[in-house]
């Protein structure tokens, strides 16, 4: 993100201070980016089961203290280690409940990616 120098002249020559540059330029030049940046972090920390799975398992942790849901959607579906304790309609409600998150979400993402390319 590179912003150009031409516009903290232009501030600076009208008198603004470092704080009203960082609120009035700086900050709304990179507030897409963060945005973007938000949104896809957002997405992939639902995509962290493999990891979590393969060094924690399926117990996430002590005291689940790695627990994402995905972690919890298999669990309660197909049961912990060594449990032979299943249920399969709370599996598919959490399988649900995560496709309600992460849906809206994507969609979002792709209206701003596509307002952004229009521009």
């Amino acid at each position: 993100l590179d912003i150009p120098k031409e516009l903290f002249e232009a501030a600076y020559m009208d008198g603004a201070s470092n704080w009203q540059i960082v609120r009035k330029v700086i900050f709304p030049l990179t507030v897409p980016t963060f945005q973007t940046l938000l949104v896809l972090l957002f997405i992939w920390s639902f995509n962290i089961f493999d990891i979590v799975y393969a060094l924690e398992g399926v117990q996430a942790g002590p005291y689940r203290s790695t627990d994402v849901l995905g972690t919890l959607f298999y669990r309660t579906a197909f049961g912990g280690l060594g449990s032979s304790r299943t249920d399969l309609g709370l599996g598919a409600a959490v399988s649900v409940l995560i496709f309600l998150i992460v849906i809206p979400v994507s969609i979002l993402y792709v209206r701003m990616v596509e307002r952004r390319s229009e521009r």
